[in-house]
């Protein structure tokens, strides 16, 4: 989806939450957003990064034209998404556009894992994922009669195709986002 493509459907005042939003795609993510007039929410864990990143956005996308907010947040952590929501509720941030972004991987064999390590990427990539969805799609959905378009885009991996040694982990959580994406926006 061509985030361009979208600027038809913004309202004044719609806010996205971009995980992983500190650098790489989620920052890209976030300023092409804000660049649209989008609000926008960064979380990630490191409060360094995300404070860089938000005074990146601002810069790219002229402050005070959009707000940028930040969240240092664990999403692997089994309540993180209920724990995002709250806050969003208690900022009176009612997200129109999520972008889960944030991931995990490490370049090695399963063999060579540990459990706390594979729990990790499962429960970042696949449980943070889905849970996410679970609370701001039933958000989004409660409010859907007000004729607001709202998004969710979940990142996968292009590994889902390429067999790679030292990857099975990796692709193999991205595999479930793919599959997980066409069945959710069935359901949605």
């Amino acid at each position: 989806m061509n985030i361009k493509n979208l600027r038809k459907t913004f309202t004044y005042n719609m806010w996205a939450i971009v995980t992983g939003g500190g650098s790489g795609l989620g920052l890209a993510i976030a300023t092409q957003l804000a660049g649209e007039g989008c609000n926008i929410v960064i979380v990630g864990r490191s409060q360094a990064k995300l404070d860089s990143a938000a005074q990146a956005i601002m810069d790219a996308c002229g402050a005070p034209a959009v707000r940028v907010e930040t969240l240092s947040l664990d999403l692997s952590a089994a309540d993180a998404p209920e724990t995002l929501y709250s806050w969003t509720c208690e900022h009176d941030i009612k997200v129109d556009i999520l972008v889960n972004n944030a991931g995990a991987y490490a370049y090695k064999p399963v063999c060579d894992f540990t459990g706390e390590q594979m729990a990790g990427i499962v429960d970042l990539n696949v449980g943070s994922l889905a849970s996410m969805c679970r609370v701001f799609g039933a958000d989004m959905a409660r409010r859907s009669a007000d004729g607001v378009r709202r998004y969710i885009l979940n990142i996968a991996s292009y590994s889902v195709y390429m067999p790679i040694e030292g990857f099975a982990m990796y692709a193999g959580s991205k595999a479930f986002v793919r599959t997980f994406n066409r069945c959710f926006a069935k359901e949605m």
